[in-house]
């Protein structure tokens, strides 16, 4: 306002005013939608739009409206907010409805045979089906029949499942089942008829009963070979098939026709007296059992037994013949018994006798002249390594003994005599010993050969000589000599001999046993024993060099030879080494000895040296007289030994006594000329 000098003074005042109005909203119509394919809601995305006005103006307008809407309704709030705050509602319904139906897969068909006994089967389990729902199952059926049986052939079941909303799906499961079980067949009467032969026979058949078809007995198929006028085994058949196919289990009845019964005594035969009778050849055919009887005083071992053994009586053999009889019962159901009779013929039997018991020197015959027989067809003898001559199917043959005959000393000889006619598989045989005087036999060693163990070398003669023989079948011996020793009992196998005077000069002697044998045979055995009696011995008794010569002829042996008692191959039992007067040398040690003289050199000998003791026999003749030519003057010269007796040196060299410087005794290691 303005006062009045025109000053103006202002004021202000506040006019509020409120805007309590509210808007106003109209909600867009209700909506109803099928929920989404295989889901259990539905995804809306127009809901439409609200009316909406205010007297100041709309701000904004908004819903309580899910992403998506479950099965069922749903209430959507809308809300209108003016400008200045100011707000109103309307609400919407969204129902949404599950026409989705549930899914369903069936177990999978079944397969079986019917239950035994019955034209069904009971499947009691049929598996569980496969289902599915986009909101969920609330369950499943089947219209199975009750109790799960099942006739033969093909049967559906139809499953139902049901979702939680009423939706309804459905499946068929095939269940098949076969008539797998065969008819079964049964006899009428027995399966095992006997008959006799020509007998009336009826087949009274049988009965097929089926699971599913019944009674198909109408349908058996028989077949029956029976015929009663022909002995034998018949079997009959029962088959029958089902209208399945199924074939039954044939079923057979065994008829046995049987022959009225056939006895057969066998043939007439001849046997010999000595033997018994086996009814081997007797037959009973469609027998039940056998009744064996004799005409005649024999009997039976069982005359119950076809084959049995007959034994003939005194008057059977006086008569030369019986008849047998043979009686064959039927079996059931036959009732007539047969009967067959044989006439048993026979023939005597062979005799054989060898002779009386026999002695024979060795080395002769005997003849078997004493040996008889009668009622035979032929004749063989036998025992020993001998021979009969001619042959040994003679009756009266000469037997020469064999090697092992005459060595046992005794030998048994056996005549077998054959039978002839019924016996002609008979024999009979006897015997006679034949003793065989053999004749003396003497085993002896041919030869003695006397080495030095053989000699007193104290006493300078040898030792009593064992001498030996095996003598057999000798009653006494006798032993002699071509020497002039003796014996120390010349009766004795077993004896010493002496050697004689001249006996050591002969080199070689024979000693001689004679063996006696016993009775009358005058049997002489003979042998001879050579006894070698060595001419020289040259006894080493000092391990040292020796002077070796012999009187001895020697000069065609080697040397290693003449000394090998001294030598032991390889090496040397006692000789070192052995060398003559020209410087060569037998030196048996090395291997090969060696040997560089050769022979023995002559009568002239060496010089040896041995490292043990031993002893050199030397057999041979005595070299003759010789003269030596002793070496030039004051030279060695080997002198031999020309005698195996004591020898005075003086007698020796006598007419030379004054031509020796010097004598070496090699055995003795001495030397001067005071030795001779």
């Amino acid at each position: 306002m303005s006062d009045i000098n025109g000053n103006i003074a202002t004021c202000t005042q506040i006019v509020t005013v409120t805007d309590d109005e509210a808007p106003t909203i109209a909600c867009p119509e209700d909506i109803v939608q099928t929920a989404d394919a295989g889901l259990c809601s539905a995804t809306i995305a127009d809901l439409g739009e609200p009316v909406v006005d205010d007297n100041c103006g709309v701000e904004v307008v908004t819903n309580d409206a899910p992403e998506s809407f479950p099965v069922g309704q749903t209430i959507v709030t809308w809300t209108v907010t003016d400008i200045h705050g100011n707000t109103a509602t309307c609400t919407q319904t969204v129902t949404v409805t599950d026409d989705e139906p549930p899914t369903i897969v069936c177990p999978d068909d079944i397969t079986v045979p019917n239950d035994i006994g019955y034209c069904g089967a009971y499947v009691q389990d049929l598996g569980v089906p496969q289902v599915d729902d986009n909101c969920g199952v609330e369950g499943y059926t089947n219209n199975a029949p009750q109790a799960f049986y099942f006739p033969v052939g093909v049967s559906t079941v139809t499953w139902t499942v049901t979702d939680i909303y009423g939706n309804t799906a459905s499946c068929v499961q095939t269940i098949t089942v076969n008539d797998t079980e065969p008819p079964v067949i049964t006899l009428i009467g027995d399966d095992n008829i006997e008959l006799c032969e020509g007998d009336e026979y009826e087949d009274a058949g049988a009965e097929a009963i089926d699971n599913c078809d019944g009674n198909i007995t109408e349908n058996i198929v028989v077949v029956n070979p029976v015929d009663t006028s022909v002995p034998g085994v018949y079997t009959i058949t029962y088959n029958v098939s089902d209208a399945a196919g199924n074939a039954a289990e044939e079923v057979t009845r065994t008829v046995t026709v049987y022959s009225q019964p056939v006895a057969f005594a066998g043939d007439d035969i001849t046997i010999c007296e000595t033997d018994n009778y086996t009814t081997s050849s007797a037959t009973a055919t469609y027998a039940s059992g056998v009744y064996w009887e004799t005409k005649g005083d024999g009997y039976f071992e069982n005359d119950n037994e076809l084959e049995t053994v007959y034994y003939p009586g005194e008057a059977d053999l006086e008569a030369g013949s019986v008849e047998l009889c043979l009686t064959v019962y039927p079996l059931y159901p036959c009732t007539i018994a047969d009967e067959d009779c044989m006439i048993l013929y026979f023939d005597p039997a062979p005799t054989a006798f060898a002779g009386d018991d026999a002695t024979i020197c060795e080395g002769d015959e005997f003849e078997l002249s004493s040996a008889t027989a009668d009622k035979y067809s032929a004749v063989k003898w036998t025992g020993g390594d001998g021979v009969f001559v001619p042959s040994d199917d003679v009756l009266n043959p000469t037997y020469q003994p064999g090697e092992n005959d005459i060595a046992d000393g005794e030998v048994g000889l056996c005549l077998t005599v054959y039978g002839t006619g019924g016996c002609i598989n008979n024999e009979t045989e006897s015997c006679l010993n034949l003793v065989i005087v053999p004749k003396p036999a003497i085993d002896v060693e041919p030869e003695i050969k006397l080495v030095c163990s053989d000699y007193d070398f104290v006493n300078e003669e040898f030792l009593p000589i064992p001498v030996s023989a095996n003598v057999e079948n000798a009653v006494s011996v006798q032993w002699s000599t071509n020497g002039d020793g003796y014996f120390d009992d010349p009766t004795a196998a077993s004896t010493n001999y002496n050697i004689g005077t001249n006996d050591n000069w002969a080199q070689m002697i024979t000693l001689t046993i004679k063996a006696f044998g016993p009775g009358s045979c005058e049997f002489v055995a003979e042998e001879t024993i050579e006894l070698y009696i060595p001419t020289q011995l040259i006894l080493i008794d000092d391990p040292t060099w020796w002077g070796i010569s012999s009187f001895v002829d020697k000069s065609a042996t080697p040397l290693p030879e003449v000394m090998e008692p001294a030598v032991l191959y390889p090496g040397s039992d006692a000789l070192v080494i052995l060398e003559n007067k020209a410087g060569k040398y037998f030196w048996p040690e090395p291997t090969p000895p060696i040997n560089q003289i050769g022979n023995w050199g002559g009568p002239i000998g060496y010089k040896a040296k041995f490292k043990k003791e031993t002893c050199i026999p030397i057999y041979g003749d005595v070299v003759t007289d010789l003269t030596f030519e002793i070496g030039g003057p004051l030279l060695f010269t080997y002198v031999p030994v020309l005698t195996n007796v004591v020898t005075p040196i003086a007698d020796l060299f006598a007419g030379h006594l004054d031509d020796i410087l010097l004598i070496y005794d090699w055995n003795e290691a001495n030397y001067g000329t005071s030795l001779y």
